[in-house]
């Protein structure tokens, strides 16, 4: 085969491409957007062979399928199937990991995977706290169940819908959507059986900040609040907001446009939508 400009064009592009992902200069669906105009620039791709892929039914179904996700997610169903789920297992550490693992496997068929793994992020932390379960015993084996539930099902994950796409347009049949579900399913089966039993042997025990924040030497630090439009707290006074009634932090200034005010407040201040942010002083307990 010769070697052509077209192809010479299309390696450069793919190195700049490259590049761009690399150093993170711009978002990822700029650079790919930057690359297809290259390529529509450069003649190498003719513009309708360029936008053809903006017509794909997948796409389609990928962009239904992360609105889907966003309402389930924001409607916490994820949350409390998870929740229940993990009640299922009373107070063996090992009969919860199950019945967590299982709850991935089966949300990550129909969801993106992504936002069931920070679902269950805090619901598995705080396994360490009432069962005194390192969480690094939990957290590695729910991300491993997402990526097993994924392929489950056709719209467990993109991967599997761009595959199908471009099966039909190679004259093939499409993916059904539990085709994938006998192998899918069987290897899922392996890597929990994996997980309950060689994997706990080899994760690391590592306690969580919330452990080691426990002592009696405390750690005090400075941070920024922003009062932002809509909060419960516009239009109370400093003194009489919730804020100031935790005994963990005090306020110290408050910063509205210019203006600096600082503690002790001799005058009712306001906290309005204007108000840019209050620094607060807090104590967080540090283990000795």
């Amino acid at each position: 085969m010769e070697f052509t400009a077209d192809m010479a064009l299309v390696i450069v592009i793919i190195l700049e491409e490259i590049a761009l992902f690399v150093k993170e200069v711009l978002p990822a669906d700029i650079v790919a957007l930057l690359v297809v105009c290259a390529l529509m620039l450069t003649k190498v791709t003719a513009p309708e062979d360029a936008l053809s892929g903006f017509a794909n039914p997948a796409v389609h179904t990928i962009a239904a399928m992360f609105v889907i996700s966003a309402g389930l997610v924001k409607t916490v169903v994820v949350e409390l199937l998870g929740r229940h789920l993990i009640r299922l297992g009373g107070d063996r550490p090992a009969v919860i990991l199950f019945f967590t693992l299982v709850a991935v496997v089966f949300l990550s068929a129909f969801v993106n995977n992504t936002p069931i793994v920070m679902m269950m992020i805090p619901l598995t932390l705080g396994l360490n706290k009432t069962h005194g379960v390192a969480p690094s015993k939990f957290l590695i084996p729910v991300s491993y169940a997402s990526i097993f539930g994924v392929c489950c099902t056709l719209i467990g994950t993109s991967t599997n819908l761009v595959v199908s796409g471009m099966g039909v347009h190679a004259v093939l049949q499409p993916l059904s959507m539990f085709e994938l579900a006998p192998v899918g399913a069987l290897l899922a089966g392996a890597g929990i059986l994996y997980l309950l039993t060689i994997g706990p042997r080899l994760l690391p025990k590592k306690e969580s900040i919330l452990t080691k924040a426990s002592g009696e030497r405390q750690r005090r630090y400075v941070t920024e609040l922003l009062v932002h439009k809509g909060s419960p707290i516009v239009g109370q006074t400093v003194e009489a907001s919730p804020i100031a009634k935790l005994e963990s932090i005090r306020v110290l200034k408050v910063i509205r446009d210019e203006i600096i005010l600082r503690s002790p407040f001799t005058i009712a201040v306001f906290l309005n939508v204007d108000l840019r942010a209050f620094a607060a002083l807090s104590a967080v307990k540090k283990a000795s």
